[in-house]
């Protein structure tokens, strides 16, 4: 299996929710951070040892072998920086919204068909009824654990 890397983009709360899935994969490898923030960029490059790290995005651009962007930035940022990867050829995963109107969004995906690569916005699942149906399910199993004749 060939290795996959990635790049996340914004290292506030998500970014590090990111960059610690990633880290768990066992075939994909953390190659680059960006962060406006020095200090913030050296410590996760530090945490996570991390090839690559840049202060903006665009210079991420030309970094070569980058399979997937994780883009954890602000809601204002999310389309351009999409589009940009989509028009390169890279695979996107956005914290949501994916844009912030439907014409960006048109945009961003029309840029992402010709290179036939994948952009997947992040949800919560918090509320979702199969959340729901599966904190019923672990709560009945636990209840099973402690009285099994019941």
């Amino acid at each position: 299996i060939r290795e996959t890397k990635s790049a996340v983009i914004g290292l506030g709360f998500m970014g590090k929710v990111h960059c610690e899935n990633i880290r768990r994969l066992p075939y994909v490898k953390l190659q680059a951070v960006v962060e406006g923030n020095e200090d913030t960029l050296r410590r996760y490059q530090a945490m996570y040892h991390t090839p690559e790290a840049y202060t903006d995005w665009r210079d991420l651009l030309k970094s070569k072998g980058i399979d997937v962007v994780h883009n954890c930035t602000p809601n204002s940022l999310h389309y351009p920086i999409n589009k940009a990867f989509a028009e390169r050829g890279t695979a996107i995963i956005s914290e949501k919204p994916l844009t912030v109107n439907l014409g960006e969004e048109r945009n961003a995906l029309i840029a992402a068909q010709p290179n036939s690569m994948g952009m997947a916005c992040a949800r919560r699942e918090k509320y979702s009824i199969y959340t729901k149906i599966g904190n019923l399910w672990q709560k009945e199993c636990q209840r099973q654990q402690h009285h099994p004749n019941h």
